[in-house]
């Protein structure tokens, strides 16, 4: 895309399947895409790697029990985007206005606390 800056790209569900296809998708065309949010329900470990090689600005997990640990595990692991948690900021990502495209990859089940 000649002239023309990366489409930034809002992954809500990204260690499903469909999470998966488009990271593959994004890493096939880097010169068109760059993941700029990302979240994942429970596969803390998936949604980690998927932020160690992507490095989104937001992450959010949906639900978690201990909070502080898990913001010090991605801080310890190299992730440099700011981790938010719960259903309120997954809304906040998927209306995020930087964000040029959305892809929905969730289930309602995955959103409660």
């Amino acid at each position: 895309m000649t002239g023309r800056s990366l489409q930034g790209v809002t992954l809500l569900g990204g260690t499903g399947s469909i999470g998966a296809s488009t990271l593959d998708v994004l890493a096939a065309h880097p010169d068109r895409y760059r993941l700029h949010d990302v979240s994942g329900s429970s596969r803390v470990d998936e949604l980690l790697a998927i932020c160690i090689r992507w490095q989104p600005r937001y992450a959010v997990v949906a639900v978690t029990r201990d909070e502080a640990s898990l913001r010090r595990r991605f801080a310890e692991a190299g992730f440099k985007g700011q981790l938010l948690i719960g259903p309120d900021a997954l809304e906040r990502i998927a209306q995020d206005p930087d964000s040029d495209i959305v892809v929905a990859a969730i289930d309602r089940k995955s959103t409660r606390l």
